[in-house]
């Protein structure tokens, strides 16, 4: 089948497709589904090393949460078993005790 234009150029066959029009550089379907399946696994991995990186800093806040609450304890206790003022007992009569039965 002749072109159109008339004569063709130097390296053009005769369905007016050029040499380097023959050979395509795109990808194969094939060649697109394996980057797609790659790209989907390397985001999933990235997920999961997120996702276990938030876990050990949550279990981390965690223990220094209980941490802190028990250090408040202690100090609390402490101060609390510092300022114990022994209460004063009287001593009572006998008849003290007669009055207060009475």
């Amino acid at each position: 089948m002749r072109s159109n234009r008339g004569a063709n150029f130097p390296g053009e066959k005769e369905d007016g497709c050029s040499p380097s029009c023959a050979i395509r550089g795109g990808f194969t379907l094939f060649e697109l589904l394996l980057a797609a399946a790659l790209s989907a696994l390397v985001m999933a991995a990235t997920m999961q090393a997120l996702l276990m990186v938030s876990r050990t800093q949550q279990g981390g806040r965690d223990r220094i949460v209980s941490m802190q609450i028990g250090r408040n304890l202690m100090r609390q206790l402490e101060w609390d078993l510092s300022h114990l003022v022994p209460l004063a007992v009287e001593e009572s009569t006998s008849s003290d005790m007669e009055v207060s039965a009475s």
